[in-house]
């Protein structure tokens, strides 16, 4: 019993160090394209506030559909079209 016990508090362990990994795995990933994604839209036709509502739509979207993994290994030509987008529906949105 004290094996089972023994067995599964080092299981436990093991998936939250992963649980916080993969969390941070994500954040970091939230930063960096949002930043990224604001640093190629600015100077264009929209202000910096649509420019961030922009990109955090994009970033929402990514999130919805891609995990931890996926998001690791995306490509411009994947997250371009989820911008895009994004950025019609803010400029839609703010005529």
């Amino acid at each position: 019993m004290r094996k089972r016990l023994l067995a599964l508090t080092c299981l436990s362990a093991v998936l939250a160090g992963c649980s916080q990994a993969e969390d941070a795995a994500n954040r970091e990933f939230d930063t960096q394209f949002r930043a990224n994604c604001i640093a190629a839209a600015t100077g264009g036709q929209l202000a910096a506030p649509l420019v961030e509502k922009a990109c955090d739509c994009a970033l929402a979207k990514i999130n919805e559909q891609y995990g931890t993994s996926d998001k690791l290994t995306l490509t411009n030509e994947q997250a371009q079209p989820i911008a895009a987008q994004c950025l019609a529906e803010v400029q839609q949105a703010n005529g």
